[in-house]
């Protein structure tokens, strides 16, 4: 890439890794302008490659593709953390530099884009305890990246893993249909054979009322998984320091999101979402009172 003026039409830096953010991880965006002023920006350019990545299983053909874009992240942010020139990539050069001048430990964040590469594949988990695994180790690397940022030194607390789990399962609950209508879907395949879809369901497939009714099935075993691991660590989370309420901040979203999902229907074929004001509220009340 030439650099922002080139290929951004004059916008600086930081208004180009603001607006990505804004529109492609609107829950970590929020999530950042409710965080201390020093570290704002840093946790923006975090939500801002989060957003950028996770576009990446729907935007290729292949996931060859997807690998090389990938692999384009961990080498561009593997040479300038070794001093190397900025790659030209707005938002890849904001996150570098966030990590560098907060001394978070680059592993975190190979260990994200390890996670997203195995969501390439059109079904990537065979159960739910590979999809857990998963999402502990890139929705709650995302979290303690999050966490060294604001500071956070040592061994990273354990709620900040079952933070991502619990936020990464209610997102693949909503973002399911939309999927669907790509030919993908994250959830596990022995989920979905249990409730009489298949491994690899397609549009078509699913349009029916019995498909309706298992797909019902499957959106509510995952729900009460949520709501039983939810219990666990509402306590763990409204006790944790500030710094750990922060960087997890999204959480406060899963109960929201699987209030949509359970209205939702899977042959919509869109992402749900739940309301602007809803996404605004409960993110700013959670940072207020540490109730999720």
């Amino acid at each position: 890439m030439s650099g922002v003026d080139g290929q951004y039409g004059g916008a600086t830096q930081a208004q180009i890794v603001r607006a990505a953010a804004r529109a492609f991880e609107r829950d970590r965006y929020l999530s950042a302008l409710l965080a201390p002023s020093p570290v704002r920006d840093a946790l923006i350019s975090l939500a801002a490659f989060a957003g950028e990545i996770a576009r990446i299983p729907g935007d290729v053909s292949q996931p060859m593709i997807g690998e090389i874009r990938l692999q384009w992240w961990r080498d561009a942010l593997d040479a300038m953390a070794g001093g190397g020139a900025a790659s030209g990539n707005p938002i890849a050069d904001a996150l570098a530099g966030a990590l560098q001048r907060h001394d978070v430990p680059l592993d975190i964040m190979h260990r994200v884009l390890d996670g997203q590469s195995l969501r390439l594949d059109d079904r990537p988990f065979r159960d739910l305890d590979q999809l857990v695994a998963h999402l502990a180790a890139y929705d709650g690397g995302l979290f303690e990246a999050a966490w060294r940022i604001l500071g956070g030194r040592g061994t990273p607390p354990t709620v900040l893993a079952e933070a991502g789990v619990l936020y990464g399962l209610v997102r693949c609950l909503i973002e399911a249909p939309a999927e669907l209508a790509q030919g993908r879907i994250v959830l596990p395949t022995r989920l979905l054979e249990s409730h009489g879809l298949a491994a690899h369901p397609s549009a078509d497939v699913v349009a029916g009322e019995a498909a309706r009714l298992s797909w019902r099935g499957v959106q509510s075993e995952v729900a009460v998984a949520v709501e039983a691991r939810l219990k666990l660590l509402g306590r763990s989370y409204q006790e944790a320091d500030r710094l750990v309420r922060v960087a997890a901040l999204p959480i406060a979203l899963v109960r929201p999101y699987l209030k949509v999902s359970k209205g939702g229907e899977i042959v919509s074929l869109q992402a749900l979402d739940t309301t602007p004001l809803t996404r605004v509220w409960r993110v700013w009340r959670t940072s207020r009172t540490g109730r999720v």
